[in-house]
C-alpha cells in the first residue's frame, strides 16, 4: 500500500507537470521565474516520494505521530494552517511592502511560528541573519544574474 507522503508527492508532481505544460503557450522569456519555481517544487516532490517509498520499506512513519490508545495516525494540521495563513498574509502585503521586504518578513515569521517554543534571543538573531542572506541570494540570482523583474511594491 502506498503511504500518505507518496500519495501527496504524486499529486504535487502531477500538478507541477500540468502547470509546466500550461506555460507552453506563453512567451518563454516571460515565464522563466515561474518555470524555475515549478521545477524546484517538482524536484522537492520527487524527493518526498523517494523518502516516502524508502521509509515505507523500513517500516518507519516519518512526520506522523501515532495515538498510543487507538494506534491510528494523527496528522498535525495546525502547522499547515499556520503556513497557509502566512502565505495569504504574504500575498496581501507583498504589493504594499515589496517583494524583498515581504519575503524577508515571511521567512522570519514562518520559521519563528513553527518553532516558537525554542525561540531565544540568539536563535532569533540567527534566523534573521539567515533570512537576510537568503533574500540576498534571491536578489543576486533573479535581479543580477537572470535579470528577471520581481513583483514591485512600495519599498521595491
Amino acid at each position: 500500500m502506498i503511504n500518505r507522503d507518496t500519495k501527496v508527492a504524486l499529486l504535487i508532481l502531477a500538478v507541477t507537470v500540468a502547470l509546466y505544460l500550461s506555460l507552453s503557450s506563453i512567451d518563454p522569456e516571460a515565464t522563466i521565474f515561474i518555470r524555475v519555481v515549478i521545477v524546484a517544487i517538482g524536484a522537492l516532490s520527487l524527493l518526498l516520494m523517494a523518502q516516502g517509498m524508502l521509509l515505507k520499506h523500513r517500516g518507519e512513519r516519518g512526520g506522523v505521530a501515532q495515538d498510543s490508545a487507538s494506534k491510528k495516525a494523527v496528522y498535525g494540521w495546525k502547522p499547515v494552517a499556520y503556513i497557509f495563513g502566512a502565505i495569504l498574509v504574504y500575498f496581501f502585503v507583498m504589493e504594499r511592502l515589496g517583494f524583498y521586504i515581504s519575503a524577508f518578513l515571511y521567512f522570519v515569521g514562518v520559521v519563528s511560528l513553527l518553532d516558537w517554543g525554542g525561540l531565544t534571543l540568539r536563535k532569533g538573531f540567527v534566523r534573521i541573519a539567515i533570512a537576510f542572506l537568503f533574500i540576498a541570494v534571491i536578489y543576486l540570482l533573479f535581479s543580477v544574474i537572470l535579470q528577471v523583474q520581481t513583483p514591485r511594491g512600495l519599498l521595491i
